[in-house]
């Protein structure tokens, strides 16, 4: 997760790839949302095929389907790319 560059975008799909595990989409999944410390390991880099969020937990104790983490999850990704 640490490697996905800056401003870049993965599907869950490439990361398990990544990770020498393809085809593992719900590890995938479960890598991102038990991420300790996400402001290092930037688990909203990481989104389902099509370009779609997912989900995203973000820190909070809210759903991580829930609208508001989602926006957060998509705030980030729009703020990387703009300054990629």
């Amino acid at each position: 997760m640490a490697r996905i560059s800056y401003g870049e975008v993965v599907t869950y799909a490439e990361f398990a790839a990544a990770a020498g595990k393809p085809g593992t989409l719900c590890a995938a999944g479960k890598v991102c949302s038990t991420n300790p410390i996400p402001i290092i390991y930037p688990c909203h880099r990481v989104v389902r095929a099509g370009g779609e969020l997912g989900n995203y937990g973000s820190g909070s104790n809210l759903d991580p389907k829930h609208p508001e983490n989602l926006g957060r999850k998509l705030a980030l990704i729009d703020l990387e790319r703009k300054f990629a």
